[in-house]
């Protein structure tokens, strides 16, 4: 009976180990994948970020960002950050809704609000660092 018990961990070790180095192989590849993106967007010489349902820009962008607004502008209000308003709160709630929409991918409604807001307002870049 510890003979069986002593071969079925050392199959569950060798199983583990497997498994460790297969997971270790494909971050690997992740981070690779991440890292090659990632110089794309940043010598494509164009502004890309991402902003999530509350608005707040994600800290992954690509370095033209920086160039652009001369800051760190991960984790700022992405709507306070690129437009002046004069009923802020109402177009925010308006954006909010947007992103809980399931359909606005499908649609492409987020991205036809976000151009006509940012081209019909005047563009500032609000610090707070």
């Amino acid at each position: 009976m510890y003979q069986e018990i002593h071969e079925l961990n050392i199959g569950l070790e060798e199983k583990i180990q497997t498994r460790t180095q297969t997971i270790t192989n494909i971050n690997a590849a992740l981070s690779e994948s991440q890292k090659s993106i990632k110089n794309l967007l940043d010598n494509a010489g164009q502004g890309f970020l991402s902003f999530s349902t509350d608005l707040l820009i994600k800290p992954d962008y690509s370095s033209e960002c920086e160039t652009l607004f001369s800051c760190n502008i991960g984790g700022l209000d992405f709507f306070n950050t690129f437009t002046r308003r004069r009923k802020p709160k109402t177009h925010k709630r308006d954006y909010r809704q947007i992103l809980r929409d399931p359909r606005f991918l499908q649609e492409r409604s987020l991205f036809n609000f976000i151009t006509y807001t940012i081209a019909n307002s005047e563009p500032c870049c609000r610090h707070s660092v």
